[in-house]
């Protein structure tokens, strides 16, 4: 894809799509075949006053591996992302975090 396209693609997801306030965070996740519109995105979001950018790599092969192998004594919340699928992770994720002291 043409990089000027590409730069013009993501200014319009910043500030028409999310609508990017000044000052405020963006994660953006993405995959291995999209890391380029990602490094677009946070260029943009950086130009037009995002504080901080986190690009989150999300490689479902390595998540399924992951979820393959996990040990019979792994914590309780990883179990429940084995059964529930990698749609999930984020989900028993965040649940885990908003429960620790």
């Amino acid at each position: 894809m043409n990089q000027t396209l590409l730069d013009t693609y993501a200014d319009l997801v910043i500030r028409k799509g999310i609508h990017l306030k000044k000052n405020k965070n963006v994660v953006i996740m993405t995959g291995p075949g999209t890391y380029y519109l990602a490094r677009a995105l946070s260029k943009s979001a950086y130009r037009h006053g995002a504080l901080y950018v986190q690009v989150l790599l999300d490689d479902l092969d390595v998540l399924a591996t992951r979820l393959d192998n996990l040990p019979s004594s792994a914590p309780w919340t990883m179990k429940c992302v084995q059964r529930a699928g990698p749609i999930s992770e984020l989900t028993a994720l965040k649940n885990a975090l908003t429960t620790l002291p």
